[in-house]
């Protein structure tokens, strides 16, 4: 891995884990003194966040983490359903046997997660279920997208973060009717490509994600009212989620190469 790349991983996941929370300063003294590397390669690593819309840099003060508001969420699912609601259609057209059975997989997984979760006999999902089910909520969007075979897609949704930066706004406290939810619409997304019905499979990923939208956004502007910083510890992602979701992402990278 090189020093930029390393970087990179490091200052993203600070981010997405809350340890530096959006308003906060971007230091590159002392990211740098932290991993023990040059400027340079940090340097780097901020000007890619800022491309990527995680950072912003301010006049005559520096670098801070940005604050996403409502509309960049809105904007952010807007193209999330743009490109699910094509990959499920995609899935149900050409999902092979070994597509279909990961994501039956995947929907058992949800199932297992809200079992272990009632058992326990909390109201919220612990750090570590919510970590898994994140993940696994991830992994089922993620490989539709891999099913269309489509390197363009992928590299857009690898480019643009879409998914990591969704996922780390999503509601804090998940209980288990988060989970109930999702595995509704997983499961009867699965039964659409099962059946080869594409119509169905679209339309179902699309009230899908305007669902989570709903919820995310209320919990966003909720956050903002209440004058909490959305994305710090509230809103940050533990740090083996932040992991989770950057293997994902680098995954699906790597496929688009290998299919492009």
């Amino acid at each position: 891995m090189s020093l930029q790349k390393e970087a990179y991983r490091f200052i993203r996941q600070r981010i997405l884990s809350g340890d530096i929370p959006p308003g906060k300063q971007v230091s590159e003294y002392s990211l740098s003194k932290e991993l023990g590397l040059g400027r340079t390669p940090v340097r780097e690593a901020i000007s890619r966040l800022q491309l990527e819309g995680y950072v912003e840099r301010i006049p005559r003060f520096g670098t801070i983490v940005r604050q996403p508001s409502a509309k960049d969420i809105e904007d952010l699912y807007e193209l999330r359903v743009a490109l699910e609601s094509y990959a499920a259609n995609e899935a149900a057209i050409h999902a092979a046997k070994e597509d279909i059975e990961h994501l039956r997989q995947l929907c058992e997984d949800l199932q297992q997660i809200r079992r272990e979760h009632d058992l326990s006999g909390t109201r919220f999902l612990s750090p570590e279920a919510l970590r898994h089910f994140r993940a696994t909520d991830m992994s089922f969007h993620i490989h539709l997208i891999r099913i269309t075979g489509n390197t363009r897609i992928m590299q857009l949704v690898t480019e643009s973060q879409v998914m990591t930066r969704v996922f780390c706004n999503l509601i804090p406290q998940q209980d288990s009717n988060s989970i109930v939810s999702a595995y509704y619409y997983h499961s009867e997304v699965l039964k659409a490509v099962e059946e080869s019905n594409s119509d169905k499979a679209r339309t179902l990923m699309i009230e899908h994600i305007r669902k989570s939208e709903a919820g995310t956004v209320e919990n966003l502007r909720r956050s903002l009212q209440q004058q909490m910083p959305a994305g710090s510890q509230e809103l940050g992602l533990p740090a083996e989620l932040a992991e989770d979701l950057f293997r994902i992402e680098q995954t699906l990278r790597e496929n688009s190469k290998t299919t492009g």
